[in-house]
């Protein structure tokens, strides 16, 4: 309905046609238009009102073709009518009589982004840049012609290319989708479109529970882009999610001796090497204790210290926080059983030693 609106208003402009002849002729077509808006529900140049309202424009433009009148009026028929290469021939024409009319270039760049769009399904993609750029040139302030020459030239192997009309995109409307492409193309760019590529399938197989192919697909982008950091990271939580921790531990260590580890990264290094002592439950709990400890939530701490040394009585580090929540509690027989269990793993641990000895002593005043 906005281009009728736009093609009826139009009457407003035939008094500058160059001749009465011509006046004439464009007033016959807006009529025609009229009629055809009232009795179609869309607008197709074989519906004979639609037909013979482009044909009288037609005629006006033959009868005085350096007529800007005669030219916008027909651009905009064959535009409203979405007859796209004709609309575009029209408006260069209008645009050539009436150089500095932004609202004509705003029609032609949506006429060059339809006939791109045309030629991109029919992979005429030497066309399909032709149109977007030209696009682009006409409405420098739209990221659509963007984002297309940026999706083509990822399609055709240009990561680097993509990237720089993503950049722009972006910056013209910093919209989540530029932002998820110019990323993406950065990544093509740096990893190579096998590794992306796989990497994205890993993800897909991740958060769908689909852990083994999950983990498959992240080798896969590492072996094709040894070096990709975010690859190595979740080949680790991967691997951790599927209770092996030798294999996660061999992958936190790669993540953490690169310069962009961070502190969550050396959190899952510290979890697969106690994992691959005590098993990920007992290693987990632990972990989770600490943190509980960390913040003052005892009682929290208490049981995650627990569940650890049920799941690994071994564990002499769980063993010792215990005592030490245990002791914290007021629970002081208890702190000393687990610090007595301790020294039996660890005979010369002098802290363990020292807060048995504490323990024993508080507990005789109890």
């Amino acid at each position: 309905m906005k281009r009728f609106a736009l093609l009826l208003a139009l009457s407003c402009s035939l008094a500058l046609a160059s001749t009465p002849q011509v006046q004439s002729l464009l007033e016959q077509a807006q009529s025609l238009a009229a009629q055809a808006q009232k009795t179609y529900v869309g607008a197709y140049p074989d519906d004979p009102l639609w037909g013979q309202a482009i044909q009288v424009a037609k005629r006006a433009t033959e009868l005085d073709p350096k007529d800007p009148a005669a030219w916008q009026l027909l651009a905009q028929l064959y535009t409203t009518t979405h007859w796209w290469y004709p609309a575009r021939q029209a408006w260069l024409t209008y645009l050539q009589l009436v150089p500095n009319d932004p609202k004509a270039a705003a029609e032609l760049e949506k006429v060059d982004i339809q006939l791109g769009y045309i030629a991109y399904e029919r992979n005429h993609l030497a066309h399909a840049k032709m149109y977007f750029k030209e696009a682009a040139q006409y409405a420098p302030q739209d990221d659509v012609p963007l984002q297309w020459l940026g999706r083509i030239a990822l399609e055709e192997g240009h990561p680097h290319r993509a990237q720089t009309y993503w950049a722009e995109a972006e910056k013209l409307n910093p919209s989540p989708q530029n932002a998820y492409f110019l990323a993406q193309s950065q990544e093509i760019a740096t990893h190579g479109a096998t590794a992306v590529k796989a990497f994205e399938e890993g993800y897909q197989a991740y958060t769908s529970g689909h852990y083994h192919q999950a983990l498959q697909d992240f080798q896969t982008a590492l072996q094709n882009s040894p070096n990709w950091v975010e690859a190595e990271r979740w080949v680790g939580r991967t691997a951790l999610k599927l209770n092996n921790p030798q294999q996660a531990l061999q992958a936190w260590e790669a993540v953490v001796a690169s310069p962009q580890a961070t502190p969550g990264d050396r959190y899952f290094l510290q979890l697969s090497q106690l994992a691959v002592r005590h098993g990920l439950e007992a290693a987990q709990a632990f972990l989770d204790g600490v943190g509980s400890y960390s913040q003052g939530n005892y009682t929290q701490a208490l049981s995650s210290f627990q569940l650890a040394v049920q799941k690994a009585s071994d564990f002499a580090e769980a063993w010792y926080w215990l005592g030490r929540t245990e002791y914290k509690l007021g629970q002081y027989q208890l702190a000393a059983l687990a610090y007595h269990t301790v020294l039996q793993l660890q005979p010369n641990n002098a802290n363990a030693q020292y807060w048995y000895q504490q323990a024993l002593k508080q507990a005789q005043t109890q």
